[in-house]
């Protein structure tokens, strides 16, 4: 894949040119280095004092963009600033690229983080319960859902809040989001490195990941940790597991992503294959057990990943780059062992389920509801996704082109890039298969983009300028298509209290209901409470009736739970089922006056964002 890659890209993206001299005999070019850091800083500034005057209250069903102000947009217009100036420093420096790539990082994605001061996402809850009941028991209850059957993740974070005596995880959920951010930057520069891209272009490779990543799977969930995984194992695969004698006469080697030395008089990094070293046998035989643990890792905490996983090791051995066949068939093998024993109790009560999906046409499902449910920005916000979506998808495939007439070989990235489609047959997934393969395609998009950024942007200023232009566009529709539904995906601090109240003044084996499943719940007692909804709050067609009083009731009856029933009314229930399209405006407000005013309902608990009511 890599052959003459450093050769034939613009000579600002591939050299390190010398520096002209100045008169007091220091290096000019590390001007350009300051003014990158300059210019992050400034935007860290920017974005604090954005922060502080950014209220969600603003949210509208075009989300953060909405509530962001001047600030806001100085602020990330200055850190992508920052970034361009840094890859195109004419002496890069890889750490002045991580601290404005840093910069960006906390904008897009710590932003919620800070000024709703909550964990944002109805299922980051869920998770937390789920991983409670772990730390509390130390057992699975795997008939009770899924969750149990995919456990790794979660045991895993119950490991971590008995280890650290604390009574729960929501300042980990809170800022989960920035972390995997961070987290995701080293496996996305080792896949580009591995795809021979030089510092830069790896570098901007990175940048792109993060500043069009708008899918919002990233929340403390099985999937995230998957997907890094899954990313480490590729880079890995593509750096280290590929032959065991290459190009040493004896023994196995390793290929290192670190260049060689540049060259003193054209400053031209000198083989851009990397060089290589030889492994012993320890090393070689940890390399090899660290892999396994993460697949067997990735198999054991989601549903979904490892069958990307299963086709990613099969395309890489597929193009050539492991001999190892073993990945993809041992990878089949355990996921198969996984369904038929572990996850058994599930997948026996639930293979209708599972077969029906197959072939039923998951990107009809993805895009047909969310594209005509939900109210006029609703519908811009979904719109927007698509059309950012078929924009990393053009210029990926403006990237092929750039390497096709470098005649180069670009069977690998479009082999990996495609691959993710592969998935979509299978099942609709609840809705979101389309999101998934642009994620796990994403880091191979994002380095095609680079390659066609690179071309376009060497020399001159103004070339700079445009791709500063082009970047910062894509990381600003990034705000609306990543937030846009904002509005009923983030929480306030008296939405969460109202259930830390629930679960302070009830006994275990209560029967808790809400409206709809939009609301901060079941992260305390998830297992021993009952916990269910009269609705779901999601893309599709209205409600076929109103939440009512006796609605409720017969929801309760039907349930058959003996325990004392609570109702429970939060503020972002409303929200996400008015923006979903699912009720009118002010529908569940008229819900809300009916159980006041009914007498079968008793106001035990009441603050500015939640309601409980003790059923008589």
């Amino acid at each position: 894949m890599g052959e003459g890659l450093t050769e034939r890209l613009p000579a600002r993206f591939t050299t390190r040119r010398q520096a002209a001299p100045t008169g007091d005999g220091g290096d000019a070019t590390v001007d350009d280095n300051r003014v990158a850091v300059g210019l992050a800083l400034g935007g860290l500034v920017a974005w604090i004092i954005a922060t502080r005057s950014l209220d969600p209250r603003r949210y509208t069903d075009l989300g953060l963009v909405a509530a962001a102000g001047p600030w806001f947009w100085l602020a990330l217009v200055l850190a992508v600033a920052g970034f361009v100036f840094a890859i195109r420093a004419r002496r890069f420096r890889w750490p002045v690229a991580l601290l404005t790539l840093g910069v960006v990082i906390l904008i897009l994605y710590a932003t919620p983080s800070v000024v709703e001061g909550t964990a944002r996402v109805e299922a980051s809850y869920r998770h937390l319960g789920v991983s409670d009941h772990i730390a509390r028991t130390g057992q699975l209850d795997r008939g009770l859902d899924a969750y149990f059957n995919w456990p790794g993740f979660f045991a895993m974070l119950g490991t971590l809040q008995r280890a650290s005596g604390a009574p729960d995880l929501l300042a980990l959920a809170r800022w989960a989001p920035t972390m995997a951010a961070f987290a995701y930057l080293a496996p996305v520069l080792l896949v580009a490195r591995a795809l021979s891209a030089p510092p830069r272009i790896a570098w901007l490779s990175a940048g792109v990941f993060t500043m069009v990543n708008w899918t919002g799977q990233d929340y403390l969930a099985p999937q995230t940790l998957g997907m890094w995984l899954m990313l480490c194992i590729a880079g890995v695969v593509m750096t280290v597991i590929r032959r065991r004698d290459d190009p040493h006469s004896v023994g196995p080697s390793a290929r290192l992503v670190a260049p060689r030395p540049a060259d003193a008089v054209t400053r031209r990094r000198v083989g851009n294959e990397g060089r290589r070293v030889r492994l012993g046998p320890v090393a070689w035989a940890v390399v090899h057990v660290l892999l396994a643990l993460a697949i067997v890792a990735v198999v054991a905490s989601h549903q979904l990943t490892p069958f990307m996983l299963i086709l990613l090791c099969f395309a890489l051995w597929l193009v050539g780059r492991t001999p190892h066949w073993q990945l993809w068939v041992g990878t089949a093998a355990l996921v198969g062992f996984w369904l038929l024993v572990p996850a058994w109790p599930f997948v026996s009560g639930h293979v209708t389920d599972i077969v029906g999906g197959i072939g039923s046409g998951g990107a009809g499902a993805n895009l047909s509801n969310r594209v005509v449910s939900g109210s006029a920005d609703h519908k811009l916000v979904v719109v927007a996704r698509l059309v950012q979506t078929a924009v990393v998808w053009l210029l990926a495939g403006l990237g092929i082109l750039v390497l096709v007439r470098q005649r180069r070989r670009v069977r690998v990235v479009v082999v990996l890039a495609l691959a993710p489609f592969l998935l979509l047959p299978l099942q609709a997934y609840g809705g979101e298969m389309l999101i998934r393969v642009f994620l796990f395609g994403l880091p191979v998009c994002a380095f095609l983009v680079a390659i066609f950024l690179s071309s376009i942007s060497d020399g001159s200023a103004w070339r700079g300028a445009a791709l500063c232009a082009v970047l910062a566009v894509l990381a600003a529709a990034t705000v609306l298509t990543r937030y846009g539904n904002e509005r009923g995906e983030h929480f306030s601090a008296e939405e969460v209290a109202t259930y830390s109240w629930v679960a302070q003044h009830t006994r275990p084996g209560t029967t808790i209901v809400a409206f709809d499943q939009n609301t901060p719940w079941r992260w305390q007692r998830y297992s021993t409470d009952t916990w269910l909804r009269v609705e779901d709050a999601e893309p599709g067609p209205r409600w076929p009736e109103e939440v009512t009083p006796e609605r409720l009731l017969r929801e309760i009856e039907d349930s058959e739970a003996t325990g004392p029933a609570y109702v429970v009314y939060t503020r972002s229930q409303q929200a996400m089922a008015e923006l979903s399209g699912n009720i009118s405006p002010g529908a569940l407000d008229r819900t809300v006056s009916a159980l006041d005013n009914d007498q079968r309902f008793e106001v035990v608990h009441r603050n500015t964002d939640g309601v409980v009511w003790r059923v008589r």
